[in-house]
């Protein structure tokens, strides 16, 4: 099969053979690098292809087996075409690691959610560079989704535990925000989800300037479970 496939479509101009592998991993997805994601995004995770998940949910992986030159042009589509979530506080942000280096630098499209679940901040993130550099230095399009803790926590007014807890969520947040706009390539497109929080929106000026626009995404809203009543316009 690979002599007779791999000649015949490595005749057809790149462009063509893009579009080729584009039909037969579907249409653009939001893969979630979270707990509990999906059949077809763990498929992704565990670095292969489960083959009977990943035919359920209508992705074909059985181009990845014809050649090496046609899996790297394959996997340069499957990668850079999906826009990929991780949640910034949990470890689910080490399964990114068992993409590889190779995969990481594939990415195109990167969502990083930064959710003030019931969580500790005793200490600032601090961010692997083995794992972030390879993933940022390629990036077309990268997105935060910042939720402050007032909006998981309910509190209202002047609450001296949601004054604690903001101090505490700033501390943790700001050099995580200043990693990623210290490393982000200067022609990445940046945009952000601040909920319209003040505290949260100072950060984000406060790093990236103006180099960024501000949006409601729906792949964040979906991911923290936001409804429409919970967010500002």
């Amino acid at each position: 099969m690979t002599g007779t496939v791999d000649p015949l479509l490595l005749r057809l101009p790149l462009e063509l053979r893009q579009q080729i592998y584009t039909i037969i991993f579907g249409p653009r997805r939001c893969v979630p690098l979270v707990s509990g994601a999906d059949l077809w995004s763990r498929s992704l995770i565990k670095g292969g292809f489960d083959t009977e998940n990943a035919y359920t949910h209508g992705l074909n992986p059985g181009i990845l087996g014809v050649s090496r030159s046609i899996s790297d042009e394959a996997l340069d589509v499957l990668y850079g075409r999906h826009v990929f979530v991780v949640n910034i506080h949990w470890e689910d942000c080490l399964k990114v690691r068992k993409f590889g280096v190779a995969n990481l630098r594939r990415i195109r499209h990167l969502c990083i959610m930064a959710q003030s679940e019931a969580v500790f901040y005793e200490e600032p993130r601090v961010l692997n560079p083995q794992l972030w550099l390879p993933l940022l230095e390629g990036l077309v399009q990268f997105q935060i989704v910042a939720q402050e803790p007032v909006a998981t926590r309910g509190y209202h007014g002047d609450d001296p535990i949601l004054r604690k807890t903001l101090r505490e969520w700033i501390t943790w947040l700001d050099p995580v925000l200043q990693y990623f706009s210290l490393n982000l390539s200067k022609t990445t497109a940046v945009s952000i989800d601040d909920d319209g929080r003040a505290e949260t929106t100072a950060m984000m000026k406060k790093h990236f300037g103006t180099g960024y626009r501000r949006e409601r995404n729906i792949s964040g809203d979906v991911s923290l479970e936001q409804g429409e009543d919970d967010r500002s316009d």
